[in-house]
């Protein structure tokens, strides 16, 4: 994995992330760990805001996992006050062990090591805003109601982040007509090279198709010219009256405008109660298999609201409700 590609940045937090990766880089100089420090996430997307948490992962020469894996996360903790970081946090119980820090410009850090798969995801989601400004103006506006709202926590049975920028991409797919296309099922269909990424998150080593049309700059515009206020409206409506929740997923990878893809069909194990968002390459892993029976009536209740603010209001009401 080489370093990160700077055209993917967000041009106002390039210098926060620069910052954040050229101090850890020399955390791991120090220690003679031999890899790169790549961001991913939000910082990477287009999709951060002045309260993002910045991403990163180190990536070292040789591929480790297991301990060998978090006996370098270890290292690099212990070596991160020394370069300025502050406030440090070690999670190592969760399916991707993590530490949290602080570096001196006040920003909250989250290293983890060899996340080929968050690498992945950002690009692909940082091509599809590449596609239509529009795209990155709803998943803002979705991501912040939903942290105004405190909605996004997976310990207290909601969703993530990243969840709420699937709920937005496949509903823009879905969307009439479609304000996006499929750009992994573009690049299957074009016979584009296999990027294969290898991964043992669940405790196995599997290898997951990981390509995506990247040539965004090739494809024709969308037909849909609804505002990011009326596709807004169009989100809150589509996952409160028209999403079956009970049969469905929401699905990037296989998206189509016209046919919806039953959740019982897919890798992960489903239940008719349990909500299915599934990550584009990881097809183990489904974002919503943590989100509770209330998590999931609190989230479609606080939806219902939104659209009913938005059709009386419009984004002024919006804006307001998030300022409670």
């Amino acid at each position: 994995m080489g370093r990160w590609d700077r055209r993917n940045f967000g041009k106002a937090h390039d210098s926060i992330v620069t910052n954040v990766v050229e101090r850890i880089q020399a955390a791991a100089k120090h220690l003679g760990i031999d890899g790169d420090v790549v961001p991913f996430g939000s910082h990477t997307n287009t999709l951060c805001n002045a309260n993002s948490d910045c991403d990163v992962t180190f990536v070292p020469r040789e591929d480790v996992w297991g301990e060998a894996a978090l006996h370098i996360l270890k290292l690099i903790a212990q070596e991160l006050p020394s370069h300025g970081f502050k406030s440090i946090i070690h999670i190592f119980q969760a399916s991707i062990p993590i530490i949290k820090a602080i570096d001196p410009g006040g920003v909250e850090v989250d290293l983890c090591i060899g996340n080929h798969l968050g690498i992945h995801n950002s690009r692909l989601v940082a091509a599809y805003c590449q596609l239509d400004r529009r795209v990155g103006e709803v998943c803002r506006l979705v991501k912040q109601w939903a942290k105004s709202e405190e909605l996004v926590s997976i310990s207290d049975g909601h969703l993530t982040s990243y969840a709420y920028t699937l709920l937005t991409l496949y509903f823009l797919m879905k969307s009439s007509p479609p304000l996006l296309p499929n750009l992994q099922d573009l690049a299957f269909g074009s016979g584009h090279d296999s990027v294969a990424v290898v991964d043992r998150k669940w405790g196995q080593k599997m290898t997951w198709e990981c390509k995506f049309w990247e040539d965004v700059e090739l494809l024709p515009k969308s037909l849909n010219v609804d505002s990011s206020e009326k596709l807004l409206r169009g989100f809150f409506r589509f996952y409160t009256e028209e999403f079956d929740w009970s049969t469905h997923a929401v699905c990037v990878r296989l998206a189509t405008p016209k046919q919806d893809v039953s959740k019982f069909n897919l890798a992960a194990p489903a239940t008719k109660e349990g909500w299915f968002i599934e990550d584009p390459f990881d097809l183990r892993h489904n974002l919503a298999s943590n989100c509770i029976k209330e998590g999931r009536q609190r989230i479609l209740a606080r939806m219902a609201e939104a659209l009913r603010l938005l059709e009386e209001g419009g984004l002024q009401a919006f804006h307001s409700l998030m300022l409670w």
